[in-house]
This record gives structure tokens, sequence and C-alpha cells, in this order.
């Protein structure tokens, strides 16, 4: 409670430390969107770094040494935390497309898998349907 009332505090005191933060805050997310369009946590590991460093050049023009710590260290764990929902969307993202696409795989396969040899009902069929009479075959060609 006492670091709650301290933080509240802090950003009272200090409003271009709170627009500087709440800024880059908004640009991790933004970032981490990036990363989920983009399928690359690397992509959003490098932009959010990018932003934090700006992000803390920038906080300490603004703030006091410890005020500055604080905001930095709560943009680095907003980082994590965003870049492991991220990572953890994107594994979940691919692994049901990989199971999407063995589905159809299997699904494909069994289209057009060809009946058992040794199936006696269809070789009958087969055969059946496969003769036909040399007049009509003679005919459809064009000769007699």
């Amino acid at each position: 409670m006492q670091f709650w009332s301290w933080l509240t505090e802090l950003y009272l005191r200090e409003e271009r430390l709170f627009i500087v933060f709440v800024a880059a805050a908004g640009l991790i997310a933004l970032a981490a969107v990036a990363g989920y369009f983009l399928k690359n946590t690397g992509a959003f590991a490098a932009l959010s770094a990018v932003i934090g460093g700006v992000a803390r050049v920038l906080i300490g023009g603004v703030a006091a040494e410890r005020a500055a710590f604080a905001v930095a260290a709560f943009l680095l764990v907003y980082s994590g935390v965003l870049y492991l929902l991220l990572f953890a969307i994107l594994v979940v993202r691919r692994s049901i497309l990989e199971r999407k696409r063995r589905r159809a795989e299997i699904a494909r396969r069994l289209c057009y898998t060809l009946p058992d040899r040794e199936n006696t009902y269809i070789r009958s069929r087969l055969c059946t349907a496969l003769q036909f009479p040399k007049e009509a075959f003679n005919a459809d060609m064009g000769t007699s």
C-alpha cells in the first residue's frame, strides 16, 4: 500500500514523467500488436528495446533519479509480460495451424486413396465397368 501511495504521489508531482510513461507504454503495446501481425517475437523485442531506451533517456531528463528508475523498471516488467503473452499467443496459433494442416492432409489422403487390392467387390465392379463391346469401341473411334 505504501508503494502505491508513493507511486500516485510521484505521478502527481511529475506530470511530464507520467506523459512519457503513458506514451512509452502505449508504444510498447503497439509493438506487441506489430509483433503479432508479423508473427515474430524478435520484432517486438527489438521495438520495445528501442522504445524503452528512448523513454529512459526522456525520463532521465524530466524526473529525479529514483522516480526515473521506478518508471524504467515498470516499463521493463511491462515489456516482459507482453513478450511472454505474445510468445504464448504465437505458439498456440502455430499449433492450431499445424493441427489444421495435418487434418487437411489426412482428409486429402483419405479422399484420394485407392481401395484395397484384395477387395473382391470393387475388383468385380471395376472389371465389369471397364468391359465394353468391341463394336462400341470401333464406333467411337470412327473405324469399322
